[in-house]
């Protein structure tokens, strides 16, 4: 087996690889990441994202993050968060 190639902490050789199975097989390129939102009061609202489906699998190994967003108070909010605009 042949050394993994490094470059600027990515490793292209498994990068490669992964672009000939997908290659092979399209269907493993194919992801849908979710969120779900919580609106909080005024503009504040809350998103949550923890899983997503992608190469051909769900994929749950990570906590949940929680995002704050609000607006400035010149566009009526309280700077609760950010706006993600």
């Amino acid at each position: 087996m042949a050394d993994n190639k490094i470059v600027n902490g990515v490793n292209v050789t498994e990068l490669f690889n992964t672009i000939e199975a997908i290659k092979g097989k399209p269907d493993i390129a194919k992801f849908k990441f979710r969120a779900t939102n919580k609106w909080i009061n005024g503009t504040h609202c809350r998103a949550t994202i923890k899983d997503f489906y992608g190469a051909l699998k769900e994929d749950n190994s990570r906590p949940p993050v929680d995002y704050d967003m609000d607006e400035p108070p010149v566009l009526l909010g309280n700077n609760e968060g950010r706006n993600p605009v």
